[in-house]
C-alpha cells in the first residue's frame, strides 16, 4: 500500500510540472503553430503543450503590465490556441482583476519550458527600447525554468531594406537574451541565401510563410525542441 501511494504522489507532482508553453507572433499564428504542436503532442518529454500565436505581437506585447498600451493591444486580438484559430485573447490572457502582465498569466506554476518565437514586429524600435522589453519579458520566467528563444528567418530575398532592418532587430533581441534562454538565430546569412530565394516558401506578401516555408523554419529549430 505504501509503495502504491508513494507511486501516486510522485506521478500526481510529476504531471502537476508537466506543461511546456511556446508563444509567438504571426509565423506562430500560422501555418508554424499547427505543425508544432503536432510535432510536441506526438515527440515531446512535456505531456501538457500550450501553443499561443498572436500576429502583430512582440515581446513588448507579454512583457507589459495589463493597464499599458501593449497589453490592451494584446487583449484586443484573437490568435491561435493550439490547433485552433482565431481565438480570443482576453478570457486567456487577461483576467478581470489581474493587473499582471499576459506572459505572468498564462505561465502558470506548471510551466517548466518555455518557447518564444518573436523578431519582425520589433523593427522600427531602438537597441534600448528591445533590450527592456526583451529583459523585461525573460525577467518574468523563475528561475528553474528552461526556455528556448528562436527569431525567423529573412523575407522573401526581394525585401532589400526590410531584411537589413530585420537583421538588425535580430542583433538587438539576441544580444538582450544574455544567455537566459538557448537561442535559434532564424536570420543568417546562409537563410539569406537560401530560404529566402524560395519564392514558394512565402505567401503573397512576402513576408508570411506558406506551409512550405513554415516546414523549412520549423526543421531549423525541431532538434533543440524537448
Amino acid at each position: 500500500m505504501k509503495l502504491i501511494l508513494i507511486f501516486l504522489v510522485v506521478s500526481i507532482a510529476t504531471s502537476a510540472n508537466d506543461r511546456l508553453l511556446f508563444i509567438g507572433d504571426s509565423q506562430t499564428e500560422g501555418f508554424l503553430g499547427n505543425i508544432v504542436h503536432q510535432h510536441l503532442k506526438r515527440n515531446s518529454t512535456y505531456k501538457d503543450i500550450k501553443v499561443i500565436g498572436v500576429g502583430g505581437s512582440s515581446p513588448r506585447h507579454w512583457a507589459d503590465k495589463k493597464d499599458s498600451r501593449s497589453a490592451q493591444w494584446l487583449c484586443e486580438r484573437t490568435g491561435r490556441v493550439d490547433q485552433n484559430s482565431n481565438i480570443p485573447m482576453a478570457p486567456l490572457l487577461c483576467p478581470q482583476g489581474s493587473s499582471s502582465s499576459a506572459f505572468e498569466v498564462i505561465n502558470s506554476e506548471s510551466t517548466m519550458y518555455v518557447i518564444f518565437q518573436f523578431l519582425g514586429n520589433s523593427m522600427g524600435r531602438s537597441e534600448d527600447f528591445i533590450k527592456s522589453k526583451v529583459e523585461s519579458l525573460l525577467g518574468s520566467l523563475r528561475s528553474d525554468q528552461k526556455c528556448l528563444f528562436t527569431t525567423s528567418p529573412p523575407y522573401f530575398k526581394e525585401l532589400t531594406e526590410r531584411n537589413i532592418l530585420r537583421r538588425r532587430t535580430q542583433d538587438y533581441i539576441v544580444s538582450a537574451i544574455q544567455g537566459r534562454c538557448d537561442v535559434v538565430i532564424g536570420f543568417t546569412d546562409e537563410t539569406l541565401n537560401n530560404f529566402a530565394s524560395k519564392r514558394d516558401y512565402y505567401l503573397e506578401d512576402k513576408i508570411h510563410l506558406t506551409y512550405k516555408g513554415a516546414m523549412a523554419f520549423f526543421e531549423m529549430f525541431k532538434a533543440k525542441l524537448p
